[in-house]
């Protein structure tokens, strides 16, 4: 993937990322314990995200895993600098 293509994908991650509702939190891949006690950490393909019980209306990115890797090594990088 050329590194334009990456910058964009993750600028629109970004954009996805602020047009959530605001009690779903993303990134409970990452961490375990982002999600409330009546919430479950659903997969969606790059972040996962906490949804209420029952789960519906999930969205899923359509990546590559080779680019999901990528993110996630950058996203290491970024948390080991703060």
């Amino acid at each position: 993937m050329e590194p334009f293509s990456f910058l964009r994908l993750l600028f629109l991650v970004s954009l996805s990322c602020f047009s959530t509702a605001a009690d779903r939190r993303i990134g409970c891949l990452f961490e375990n314990e982002l999600c409330s006690t009546y919430e479950v950490c659903v997969n969606d393909a790059m972040f996962g995200r906490c949804h209420p019980v029952p789960v519906t209306d999930v969205y899923t990115y359509d990546v590559s895993p080779s680019v999901v890797q990528r993110f996630r090594t950058l996203l290491e990088k970024l948390s080991n600098r703060v």
